[in-house]
Order: structure tokens, then sequence, then C-alpha cells
């Protein structure tokens, strides 16, 4: 990537991305909020805008919490910038254990063209007292099936 334009992220905003913290768990506490906020502004890689959490349950049925944390002024250096926006990633330590957390770029999935027009299709918008046209289909057309041709020697045996 150019160096403009990481200059140019450096100056705006930026979404990382914790895939796994361990929630609540039985009696043990989870990964809050306020740790995510806490390692994060210690870290001076900029000005924290909000924390998003999702909670989901592992295979193992162990809770789990993932972050994401927005940043309205990214100031990350251009090494770590250019590392996360390349697929890297960065490691925080949490306690003093050498437990970490693995922090990467949040870059959002784009959806298929496909997914888009399977939940579009069938919708239609209907204005109060309007009478809808539907055109009759054969709900049976793609159904067809081909027969096979019968010689006169397998007709005169099935007799």
């Amino acid at each position: 990537m150019a160096q403009a334009q990481i200059a140019q992220r450096n100056a705006t905003q930026m979404t990382l991305y914790i895939p796994f913290t361990f929630g609540d768990n039985g009696k043990r506490k989870g990964t809050c909020e306020e740790h995510i906020f806490w390692h994060m502004r210690n870290a001076r890689i900029g000005h924290i805008d909000r924390i998003d959490l999702k909670e989901w349950t592992d295979k193992n049925g162990t809770n789990v919490r993932s972050w994401f944390v927005h940043f309205s002024n990214w100031q990350g250096g251009d090494d770590l910038t250019s590392a996360l926006e390349n697929g890297g990633h960065f490691e925080i330590d949490y306690d003093d254990y050498g437990h970490y957390w693995k922090v990467f770029m949040y870059t959002p999935r784009e959806k298929n063209a496909t997914e888009k027009q399977k939940r579009n299709a069938g919708i239609r918008i209907v204005k109060h007292g309007q009478k809808v046209e539907r055109p009759q289909k054969n709900q049976f057309e793609g159904l067809e099936v081909e027969e096979e041709a019968v010689t006169e020697e397998e007709a005169v045996t099935e007799q």
C-alpha cells in the first residue's frame, strides 16, 4: 500500500476485531468492555469511539465474546497499519501469565449477489385497493420426464 494511503488511513476511522475472548462461564467472569477499553487505550493507537460485543457459544459449550473496537481517529503507526491492512494482526497481553488477544483489522464480508437476490425474491409492493394480476405458471413445468421408447421385442417380451 502506498505511503500516502497509509497516511490518509492514520487520520481516519478504523475498526479492529478481537475474535475470541472468554465470556462468563459458571463462576468465572469473562472479558468485559472495560477490559477491552483499558488495554486498547493503553496501546495508544487512537481515540476509541465505541466498542461492540458479539456473544456466542462454541462447540464445547463455552461462552465466548468477540469485540469490535471502533476508532474515530486512528493513530496506529505506518508499520502497524500496513500489517493490519495486509491481513496481519497484533497481540495484546492481558495478564501476567502470557495470555493475549489477537487483534485484526475488521473487514466486512461482501454478500454474495445471489444471496441478495434470494432475499429479495418474491417481494411485491401492493398499494391499498390495488388488484395484482399474477401470471399462471405450470407448477409441474420443471418436472418433465422423458419416457423411454419401447421396441417391439420388449413389448412382446412383456406380454
